[in-house]
């Protein structure tokens, strides 16, 4: 990782416009969601190797996010069942005030949605 932050970072204006993503929808490899990979981890391994890698780009100053499969696991009220990578979580498992995320991307899918249950952001005040 610090290889390629470190050749990114010479290119100008690169920390201004560049967001890394860390990892594309990590809770289907979590044990707690459940999994639905050959390899899974549990969820405080996965915040830690979050939690870890965006102290690391931190540090080299770009802005980080992880690309979260749901809102399902985004929050702290309504139909959530966790908030993993809000920054108490990620500075939780790892004691670093760098170790948090700049955007939160969370994806949405038609299964999401259901009148009376469901992860949609319109549906509940919060």
């Amino acid at each position: 990782l610090k290889p390629m932050l470190t050749a990114l970072s010479k290119v100008q204006s690169a920390t201004s416009s560049v967001i890394i993503e860390i990892i594309n929808e990590p809770e289907w490899c979590m044990n707690e969601v459940p999994c639905d990979t050959d390899d899974c981890v549990s969820a405080a391994q996965m915040q830690r190797f979050v939690a870890m890698q965006a102290a690391a780009i931190h540090s080299f100053g770009f802005k980080v996010t992880v690309g979260s499969a749901s809102l399902k696991w985004n929050g702290n009220s309504g139909s959530a069942e966790a908030n993993y990578w809000s920054d108490s979580a990620l500075q939780a498992v790892v004691k670093d005030e760098q170790a948090y995320l700049d955007l939160y991307n969370i994806h949405y899918y038609d299964w999401m949605y259901d009148p009376s249950w469901g992860y949609t952001p319109c549906r509940e005040d919060v």
